[in-house]
Formats: C-alpha cells, sequence, structure tokens
C-alpha cells in the first residue's frame, strides 16, 4: 500500500554560497494507511507512524529560481501503531524504530528566500520488528505479518516559507 500524510518541520539553518547551498532541517512527520476489506461487517486496518527526523541536504543553484537538491538524507524516529476497527485490537511499537532515507530533488523559487516548492523522490528504509497490544501480546516477522515493506521509493512535495535573519 500507500501511506499518506504531512510534515511539520524548519530548516535549522541553510547556508547559500554562490556555487552550492547546505541545509540541516528537523521535523515531525504524520502517516497514515487504510486498508479495507469487505466484508460482513467491513473491516478496517489502520496503520500509523508518525515520527520525528533530522537531515541534511546539498545542492546547486540551476537557474534564478530553480535548484537541484543532489542529496538529501536523513533518520527517522518511528512509531507505529496498528488498529483492527472489528477486533478492536490495538498495537504499538514499544520501542522507537530508526529508519533512514537519501534522495534528490528539485527547489522552485515562488519568491527568492521567502517562498519555494520542494519536490523530493527518495529511497527509504524502516524496520518495525514487532509491535504489541496493552497485554503484551505480540504481531512480529516471525508470524508472516508483513507490517512495514522496508526499501521502498517515497515522494514529498513541501511548500517552504522562509523567514531569513
Amino acid at each position: 500500500g500507500a501511506a499518506e500524510g504531512f510534515v511539520v518541520g524548519a530548516n535549522f539553518f541553510r547556508a547559500q554560497f554562490p556555487s552550492f547551498f547546505f541545509s540541516a532541517k528537523g521535523y515531525y512527520q504524520f502517516l497514515f494507511e487504510r486498508h479495507t476489506y469487505n466484508g460482513l461487517p467491513e473491516e478496517k486496518i489502520d496503520l500509523n507512524l508518525n515520527h520525528w527526523g533530522v537531515a541534511i541536504d546539498v545542492g546547486i543553484p540551476l537557474f534564478d529560481l530553480l535548484d537541484w537538491k543532489i542529496f538529501e538524507g536523513g533518520i527517522r524516529f518511528i512509531n507505529a501503531k496498528l488498529t483492527n476497527s472489528i477486533t478492536a485490537d490495538s498495537y504499538e511499537s514499544k520501542n522507537t524504530e530508526l529508519g533512514y532515507y537519501f534522495g534528490s530533488g528539485v527547489v522552485i523559487h515562488a519568491i527568492k528566500d521567502y517562498i519555494s516548492i520542494e519536490g523530493t523522490v527518495s529511497y527509504n528504509v524502516i524496520k518495525v520488528d514487532n509491535i504489541e497490544d496493552k497485554n503484551g501480546n505480540k504481531i512480529s516477522a516471525k508470524d508472516n505479518f508483513n507490517l512495514i515493506k522496508s526499501g521502498s521509493i517515497i515522494s514529498s512535495l513541501q511548500l517552504n516559507i522562509g523567514f531569513p535573519l
């Protein structure tokens, strides 16, 4: 499947030079995925992968209003929650899981230094080994339950609003 969501974050700094730029950022991301199975009653399984992370990027200006983000890479600290609507079972990761990503993208400047749109395509690695309910019952990879497919391509589109200092 595919998870959808949104990100709230900020650049810690962005160093802009004539021939390249370098940024460091932090963010919190809300991700949600739902699978629906037709039956009587209809079953819904919801997966929440809310997490925070830090990242860096390095790029070059191509034109006045377009930059190429040559490399972006970051680490994520992930918490997973799985809920079944019929059984009312709810499973959560008890430990924060570590993931990472790396990719490339473009930045289109609508108003230089103030408003830009950033698109990124990256390779994402997430590993959630097992999750458990409030009684300690676990679902794990050993149960042939593939909670998270690791090693997938992700894409993101974000609106940046800047306040240069």
